[in-house]
């Protein structure tokens, strides 16, 4: 890879997340997948050559976005951490928070609007941190993700964690002066109905789309309603369910991905 490019890769974790980004010499990972995929995320790292993370971001208090990132501070050196700012210490972030203080890492809690270098890119968190109430009910968890939107040359990028129906809304409220449009989105919440509302993939607007699901016989996500807006869009779909880990490449102008899209395929109607 040249040093002037950024690289997204969407680990395949099955339904869970994990996205590590790279440019040039610096690289950042938004979660770690769930407790069982974390020797794969910690390999995967490694194997890119990678050993500095100047950031991590864990987006919520879910076990599929959270549960390998103790073992990613464990493992690999980190410069700092992303968190939901939360009075509940749930097993993975009382994990992740005792990994961290052995690391000597404090925890940042992000703003609206904060943005951040990255190399040549930038990135910036775009939802609102406890907006939504403390409770622990998996929408509130969900509405309470922190979205983040980077900025590389002329592409953009927007990783929309399990951000729901509620925190899609505000973020494209009006006078909120939040700028959505995005070259690639990753479909929020796996596909699932809660989330990728009609207002919002229009305020987004993708070239491209990314859908991190798991293959398994159980599943029950995508929905279909979800995947029927894409198709209606003609908005192509890369799915890590049918092509594994995904990796895209920006050279600031162009994008190409390492596989075909994706199927518009989905496993129920409306599944939360």
């Amino acid at each position: 890879m040249a040093s002037n490019h950024l690289k997204v890769h969407f680990i395949n974790v099955g339904q869970a997340d994990s996205i590590l980004i790279q440019q040039g010499k610096n690289a950042m990972l938004i979660d770690g997948g769930t407790v069982f995929n974390a020797a794969t995320v910690v390999d995967y790292i490694k194997a890119q050559g990678i050993t500095k993370l100047n950031y991590v971001v864990g987006t919520h208090l879910h076990d599929d976005h959270l549960g390998g990132l103790s073992s990613v501070i464990w493992n690999i050196k980190v410069g700092k951490v992303f968190l939901p700012k939360t009075s509940f210490m749930i097993p993975d972030l009382i994990a992740i928070r005792i990994a961290m203080f052995f690391r000597g890492l404090i925890p940042v809690y992000p703003g609206l609007g904060q943005t951040f270098p990255f190399g040549k890119a930038t990135f910036t968190f775009l939802s609102k941190l406890g907006k939504y109430s403390s409770g622990m009910d998996q929408d509130t968890i969900n509405n309470n993700s922190l979205v983040i939107k980077m900025k590389y040359g002329k592409n953009t990028f927007l990783f929309t964690a399990d951000a729901s129906e509620l925190a899609e809304a505000d973020m494209i409220a009006p006078g909120n002066g939040r700028d959505l449009r995005s070259e690639v989105m990753k479909i929020g919440h796996h596909g699932s109905s809660t989330s990728t509302t009609q207002p919002f993939l229009d305020a987004v607007n993708p070239r491209y789309a990314v859908l991190t699901a798991s293959d398994d016989m159980w599943s029950l996500l995508p929905a279909k309603v979800v995947m029927d807006r894409f198709q209606a869009k003609k908005i192509p779909i890369y799915r890590t369910d049918e092509s594994g880990t995904i990796i895209l490449t920006s050279d600031g102008e162009n994008i190409k991905f390492n596989c075909n899209p994706g199927s518009y395929k989905s496993r129920s109607y409306d599944y939360r």
